[in-house]
């Protein structure tokens, strides 16, 4: 199980490497931008599942888990 920490690093730096901005995600997510803040650093809770999976979605990470060690 990863910890919301993990996750959050995971979004960050996969949203960094495609180019997407945080203010672009906070639109696809339809929140404030304060929530993909809180989202990146771990701290939102609870940490909605449907976040992570359109965060997927708008950061097109295709045939790549968001969870593969980074390199």
């Amino acid at each position: 199980m990863f910890s919301s920490v993990e996750i959050g690093n995971r979004i960050r730096a996969v949203r960094q490497d495609v180019g997407v901005s945080r203010l672009t995600l906070a639109e696809a997510l339809g929140v404030e931008l304060t929530v993909v803040d809180k989202l990146e650093e771990g701290t939102l809770s609870p940490l909605p599942g449907d976040y992570i999976l359109i965060a997927a979605r708008a950061l097109r990470a295709p045939n790549k888990s968001p969870f593969t060690p980074l390199a």
